[in-house]
């Protein structure tokens, strides 16, 4: 079922219009990995104009001006400590990830709030997106520690049973 949501992603992520979306979407029963890749294989003139070193120019500013949209903010106590661009944590992340893990753990530890503030206006709260990530692989990890003890102690009693 193709809902109004995966057309409007679709319609973000591709800037195509809303009956080309549809339709891509249809022809990708629903899918919307396979629709961008439908979108991208049907837009050969694209794929033409990257021949050029202008175009390929244009597209990188492209890509990075969406990225300077996308801003990484560290509040403490209703306080902006921090703005930046997305793109530029993302480098620093590359190429200081040590440091910039420190600095991340450091925040968090202090109280501060990060968040990735997006274009349309919502934002998203790493320390949340961290705690949430962290619960389920703790779920996860305890659930396989509990199937293993379970298995063990029917070992256990099996091997009780036929002494």
């Amino acid at each position: 079922m193709i809902t109004i949501e995966m057309v409007d992603k679709l319609m973000e992520r591709t800037n195509c219009s809303y009956e080309e979306a549809k339709a891509l979407l249809e022809q990708a029963d629903g899918s919307l990995e396979k629709a961008i890749l439908l979108f991208n294989l049907k837009d050969d003139s694209r794929l033409n104009d990257m021949n050029s070193v202008d175009s390929v120019v244009s597209f990188l500013k492209n890509l990075i001006q969406k990225g300077m949209i996308n801003r990484i903010t560290v509040e403490k106590n209703g306080e902006v400590i921090l703005n930046i661009p997305l793109n530029v944590g993302l480098v620093a992340a590359i190429f200081a990830s040590v440091p910039s893990l420190v600095a991340v753990a450091t925040a968090f530890l202090t109280g501060c709030k990060v968040t990735i503030e997006k274009k349309d206006g919502s934002s998203v709260d790493l320390k949340s997106l961290a705690l949430e990530t962290g619960k389920g692989i703790s779920d996860t990890v305890m659930n396989k520690v509990n199937d293993y003890r379970n298995v063990e102690e029917e070992e256990i009693d099996d091997v009780k049973e036929e002494n």
